[in-house]
């Protein structure tokens, strides 16, 4: 794959989530839902899969990660959310992580036990992973 085919997919979908994070999220959390939870176990974790599964390019979800926080830590609808950005940023090295190995060989998702228990891990693993690196890095990053 060319390189301005991977940047520009990086930069779609990297928005996709990120204004998404920013229109949805904020509209989740006004109504009193887990806005963090549904975002990240439904939304984040169905798009990037789908996007390794098609473009299969390792890297490719840090790139959206990273486009996504940064959408989320400038927001141009409600305001700055330091936690949920670095937590998004989190999540698309997470992913990076759990999917390194897997999608060199993509034929062990055919079987659905398997896919379904990656989605679940996955989904879990994003979630509490985020969680923990926000506690870590929002104080780092406010008290500077």
């Amino acid at each position: 794959m060319d390189k301005k085919r991977l940047l520009a997919g990086i930069i779609l979908f990297g928005s996709l989530w990120g204004f998404s994070e920013c229109i949805i999220g904020s509209s989740l959390r006004d109504v009193a839902l887990p806005a963090g939870a549904i975002m990240t176990g439904v939304f984040a974790v169905g798009l990037m899969a789908a996007i390794r599964i098609l473009y299969k390019q390792p890297g490719m979800q840090l790139g959206m990660g990273l486009v996504a926080g940064g959408l989320r830590l400038f927001n141009p609808f409600v305001g700055c959310f330091i936690c949920s950005a670095i937590a998004i940023m989190a999540e698309g090295a997470i992913f990076e992580l759990i999917w390194h190995h897997l999608s060199k060989d993509l034929s062990e998702l055919r079987k659905p036990t398997f896919s379904i228990s990656m989605g679940i891990i996955s989904a879990y693993t994003l979630y509490v992973g985020g969680f923990i690196v926000t506690q870590i890095l929002t104080p780092l990053f406010s008290s500077a």
